[in-house]
């Protein structure tokens, strides 16, 4: 699957080039801190998730991101994760799919120069 990935060649054709959007780097780190300070940990060796790391995860996405939530449909799936769907105006294009993960393996904070949730830059 990820040689696919790798080698996948979306074929472009019909879509105008737009000038970039203007990016604050700052406000940006400082949303992925606070999703780090999230400890999305499993709760033991079988992947049990945490409920409430999970439930600030996901206040803080609601919060951060508004118009992403007013927009987009959303779907719960298993209770934790979320599954995006952003229908578009032209159904004769395919699909795309974007893919991410909300959890993390557990980190032994003897081992980090900082503590590893802490999310310092």
């Amino acid at each position: 699957m990820s040689c696919r990935t790798i080698i996948f060649e979306r074929k472009r054709g019909g879509v105008e080039k737009i000038e970039g959007i203007q990016v604050d780097d700052q406000q940006v780190a400082e949303h992925l801190a606070a999703s780090v300070r999230c400890k999305t940990v499993p709760l033991d060796e079988t992947g049990t998730p945490d409920p409430e790391a999970f439930r600030q995860l996901h206040q803080m996405l609601q919060e951060t991101y508004p118009l992403v939530h007013q927009k987009l449909r959303r779907e719960v799936v298993n209770g934790y994760s979320w599954w995006y769907i952003w229908q578009g105006s032209r159904s004769d294009l395919a699909p795309v799919m974007v893919m991410a993960h909300q959890d993390v393996v557990s980190a032994d904070p003897t081992e980090w120069t900082y503590p590893p949730f802490e999310a310092r830059s």
